[in-house]
This record gives C-alpha cells, sequence and structure tokens, in this order.
C-alpha cells in the first residue's frame, strides 16, 4: 500500500496542469497551490452507518470534515459540517450544523451549531446558534487557561 501510495504522490506531484489531487477515500489529498488534508465521513447507506465510527484526531493547515464523529480537530481554517466534535481549536473556524463541547477560535463563524464553551481571541459571529459560554481569551494566551494552583 506504502509503494502504491508512494507512486501516486510522485506522479501528481510531477504534474504542472490540471488538479493534483490524491482520493484516498476517506482521506484526500491537494497537493496544488497550497496544500491541504480534507477528511470526509462514511456515507450512510439504507442499512445505517456502521457503529462507533469516530476520528480521533483530524489536523492540518485546511481541515473540512463532513458528517463526522470527532474527538479533536486542530488547524488553521477549520470548516465542520454536520458533525460532533469534542475540542476545536483554529484561527478560523468555520461550524455549521454542528455539535462541539468546546471550540478555541482567533474568529469563529457559527451558523444552526451548538457549542458549550467558545474561546476567541479577535470575534465570533453566531447566526442561529446555541453559544452557552462565550469567553474571550488574552493574545498571548493559546489554548485552554491554565488553572492558577
Amino acid at each position: 500500500m506504502a509503494e502504491k501510495f508512494d507512486r501516486y504522490y510522485e506522479y501528481y506531484s510531477r504534474r504542472r496542469r490540471g488538479p493534483r489531487t490524491i482520493n484516498l477515500g476517506l482521506v484526500k489529498l491537494n497537493l496544488g497551490g497550497r496544500p491541504s488534508i480534507e477528511v470526509r465521513g462514511i456515507p450512510r447507506r439504507p442499512r445505517g452507518p456502521p457503529g462507533g465510527t469516530t476520528l480521533e484526531t483530524a489536523e492540518g493547515e485546511d481541515v473540512a470534515l463532513k458528517n463526522a464523529v470527532v474527538q479533536r480537530v486542530a488547524g488553521r481554517r477549520v470548516k465542520l459540517y454536520n458533525c460532533d466534535a469534542d475540542y476545536v481549536e483554529g484561527e478560523e473556524v468555520t461550524l455549521i450544523n454542528t455539535h462541539a463541547k468546546e471550540v478555541t477560535a482567533t474568529r469563529a463563524k457559527l451558523i444552526n451549531s451548538h457549542v458549550k464553551v467558545l474561546r476567541y481571541r479577535e470575534s465570533y459571529t453566531a447566526t442561529n446558534s446555541v453559544v452557552e459560554k462565550p469567553e474571550k481569551i488574552a493574545e498571548h494566551q493559546r489554548g485552554r487557561p491554565q488553572t492558577p494552583q
């Protein structure tokens, strides 16, 4: 499998015209322009989705998830559509029809989403969304706030 991937990578990385994309089923790698990784959920079948399908971590420069259940998402630009997520972190975060427990972002855009804790640095916009606990964090602080001891 690794040799087959290496051949695909060499072929697509040498191309000058056309899409330079490697589609590996659930994972799609874009090699043209700015590199990105796209992870897709398993499509629903008439029999129902397979049980217990959860992604542990999705990380990258551009992360786009559709119909997925994921524990942790981290990236510069994060877009989640119809997802359930535990922790989301990024500079530009867009959530559409998504349930998230905790979101940390520089700029966040929420559309028809439910977020328990939202930590933002600059701004956020929420359209038809529920944000239970919004918190503005300082510029020098990254991620989860430290608890005093």
